[in-house]
């Protein structure tokens, strides 16, 4: 016997309004792409693309494309992670290895990389230095506020 299926909901309906706004289940846990951006690897030798993300008023970083052929994870890493964890004095990559779950080589190397752009890192006689979130918070906070703009009108 064959079922029915429900009508849509009508466009103006507050069930269509709720429903073109919540996210599908499986992306629920997903941050939200806030921008895409490329930098150089540290090496120079390729190029990084990587996405800033957001979910619950928490920062995500991902990398997603590397030009060479060094492979890496793409998993979703929270910013608080890397600026809780970092130390304050110099610090190699292995610091950075320490803070992330990643079975790559290459990932905490380019996630340094990805640091360096965002000018959340400066080198520091053969080591890095964390430079400070300020700035670059401020930048993602207005990246959020542009996003969630059209949506609230």
């Amino acid at each position: 016997m064959a079922t029915r299926a429900k009508p849509a909901p009508k466009p103006d309906s507050p069930t269509a309004k709720s429903a073109a706004q919540k996210p599908p289940p499986y992306l629920e846990n997903t941050p939200r792409v806030l921008c895409v951006k490329t930098c150089k690897s540290l090496s120079g030798k390729s190029d990084l693309t990587y996405h800033l993300g957001e979910l619950k008023s928490d920062i995500y970083l991902r990398l997603f494309r590397n030009s060479g052929a060094g492979v890496f994870s793409k998993d979703w890493i929270p910013f608080n992670t890397i600026s809780q964890g970092v130390p304050l004095t110099p610090f190699s990559t292995k610091a950075i290895a320490a803070l992330i779950k990643s079975k790559s080589f290459n990932t905490p190397g380019f996630l340094m990389a990805i640091l360096k752009e965002e000018a959340l890192i400066r080198a520091e006689k053969r080591l890095w230095q964390w430079a400070g979130e300020q700035d670059f918070l401020a930048r993602i906070q207005k990246l959020i506020d542009k996003k969630k703009a059209p949506l609230d009108s």
